[in-house]
């Protein structure tokens, strides 16, 4: 794999481990618009 799909994948990792830790495990918080907008 070259580089840039390399790093494109870490990326989408640590997106995904972002998304977990502010999620967790309570879909109230993703309700909570302040979170809304720190995931993206």
């Amino acid at each position: 794999m070259t580089d840039v799909v390399l790093n494109k994948l870490q990326t989408i990792r640590r997106c995904l481990e972002r998304i977990d830790a502010e999620y967790a495990g309570e879909p109230l918080n993703l309700e909570n618009i302040t979170r809304r907008m720190r995931l993206f």
